[in-house]
């Protein structure tokens, strides 16, 4: 019964662990995401507010 039991839970400790390193990937790739889109979204709006002029 207990070798069972381990046998079914090590795998479902290891996804466990692989979704929260995704999780934490995925997160960062997003924050970096969101910080260049910004930046290049204030850029362009700078840039059409000098043409402007």
């Amino acid at each position: 019964m207990t070798k069972l039991k381990k046998s079914i839970l090590t795998p479902l400790n290891k996804v466990r662990k692989q979704s929260r390193y995704l999780a934490i990937d995925l997160l960062q790739k997003s924050c970096l995401i969101a910080v260049l889109s910004t930046y290049v979204f204030s850029f362009l709006v700078s840039t059409k507010a000098n043409n402007k002029r």
